[in-house]
């Protein structure tokens, strides 16, 4: 409806007249149009790695130039976009094509195209990285931020940027993983409640898995409380291929894990966990044998994971054929003979005996990091570090995932233990001798998996400031 604009007549003092403006119309993108349209939209995208001058601006609308980094232009003349009126009063001088986009999705974008930290100056968000930019300033009503995207003259953070990889992230900007590539798994209480994420698999699972020992107990959805709904997704939950935007601290991933670790002999003291004494501690029980791979050996092993690395490039030039990390996988849902393609120990260049362990040199000591300092550690790194420590964390992660579904009856019971002794006294739940050890394997992969989620971006302060379902423009 357009809004009359009163002017008087000055010839006439008891007379006025009225002015009708019609305001312009502009596209809008919401977050949930965007999830409805990728399995529609998504499989014509042929968003790929941009190199060099390719990254410079094609297009004068910089929100153009985020949505071709997807090459989803094309969402532009779907039903999916909707149009509104605005009043371009409140827009800056020469602002001819803006986008109204809620600032939930702008965030899922920013993410998945690169942005991997997130600071809140004023009230104004800025998404940024080393490679790219999504900054905000205050805007004119009815959009209270305008917000513009740049891209640097650098490599690209991420190695695809196809339809395919938004899934792992869309339920990740909810605050949720998968379980068995088919049940959502919230970490958060605000998703907890929502129909069809109460996860009857996954405590079905436990449940015919697990050993039928003297310490089984039952695990059910009624043990979804507290610190309970993150451990039970870390412990539990598929890997994340591609793990770009997460509610960390909003999930209390760091807190979750602190506590998981009270209930290990090994996790518990912090001034031993090295690499060491991880391996001392299986041995003394004779379980297995930890295998290290020094930071010289993994730097030649030709991994990829999701994130862009620079070491690929002499590896390249050396004539290596790199080898794809398989995440996306539990290794409780994985134990099921319908669901064993896929987990598999890391192609080591080494040959490694059925009953070791792998542990990559400086793993245990970054996990150590993340616990006492939280993802301080994490954000203060360069692109090209977390692109390794990326690889890294995912590489680990596969190798723990296989050795827990090698273990799968005792692993689950161990499991099920922590989740429900979850809030009980530690002194009378850490275990020691062979249960014991199955159990640090675990923690330790609650542990990957808050690292891994952590160096994505972090958007809990929007949440916090109740700022996602904001509608804002981008220029």
């Amino acid at each position: 409806m357009s809004c009359p604009t009163l002017t008087k007549d000055p010839c006439d003092p008891a007379s006025f007249c009225f002015t009708i403006r019609k305001n312009r119309t502009i596209p809008h993108l919401k977050w949930f149009s965007l999830v409805d349209a990728l399995p529609h939209l998504g499989p014509t995208w042929n968003g790929e790695p941009q190199l060099g001058t390719d990254r410079l601006a094609r297009y004068r609308e910089t929100w153009m130039n985020l949505l071709a980094v997807f090459g989803a232009q094309d969402i532009l003349s779907s039903n999916f976009m909707k149009n509104i009126p605005i009043d371009t009063e409140g827009l800056p001088a020469r602002c001819e094509n803006p986008l109204a986009i809620d600032l939930a999705c702008a965030a899922l974008l920013a993410g998945m195209a690169g942005c991997d930290k997130l600071v809140m100056q004023e009230g104004m968000p800025t998404f940024s990285s080393d490679t790219c930019r999504l900054q905000f300033t205050p805007g004119g009503a009815p959009f209270t931020m305008i917000g513009r995207f740049k891209q640097e003259l650098t490599m690209p953070t991420y190695c695809t940027y196809s339809w395919g990889a938004f899934k792992s992230p869309l339920r990740g900007s909810m605050g949720a993983l998968s379980y068995g590539s088919e049940e959502t798994m919230p970490l958060t209480h605000w998703l907890a409640s929502a129909d069809g994420m109460s996860c009857p698999n996954l405590f079905q699972d436990i449940q015919q898995i697990r050993c039928n020992c003297l310490h089984a107990v039952d695990v059910s959805s009624a043990d979804r409380s507290g610190l309970k709904l993150p451990v039970l997704a870390l412990l539990f939950a598929d890997s994340p291929s591609h793990p770009r935007i997460f509610p960390s601290e909003r999930c209390n991933l760091r807190q979750a894990v602190n506590t998981l670790a009270d209930h290990s002999i090994y996790w518990r003291h912090v001034m031993d966990r090295r690499r060491e004494t991880f391996a001392a501690t299986f041995e003394s029980v004779g379980i297995s044998t930890i295998n290290p791979v020094s930071k010289a050996e993994f730097d030649i092993e030709p991994f990829t994971g999701d994130r862009f690395e620079t070491r690929w490039l002499n590896l390249y030039r050396s004539g290596r054929s790199l080898k794809a990390i398989e995440l996306g996988y539990s290794w409780l849902a994985s134990a099921k003979p319908s669901r064993q393609e896929g987990l598999e120990r890391p192609k080591w260049q080494r040959d490694f005996d059925d009953s070791s362990l792998v542990i990559i040199d400086g793993m245990i000591e970054h996990c150590n990091t993340y616990m006492t300092t939280g993802m301080s550690s994490v954000q203060q790194m360069t692109s090209s570090v977390k692109g390794l420590l990326h690889t890294t964390v995912s590489c680990q992660l596969q190798e723990v995932d296989w050795w827990l579904g090698e273990r799968k009856d005792i692993a689950a019971c161990e499991a099920s233990i922590l989740v429900k002794n979850l809030t009980e006294s530690e002194s009378s739940h850490a275990r020691g001798g062979e249960r014991g050890c199955v159990r640090a394997i675990l923690i330790f992969r609650a542990i990957l998996m808050a690292l891994l989620l952590s160096i994505g971006l972090d958007h809990s302060a929007l949440k916090e400031a109740g700022l996602l379902d904001n509608q804002i423009v981008l220029l």
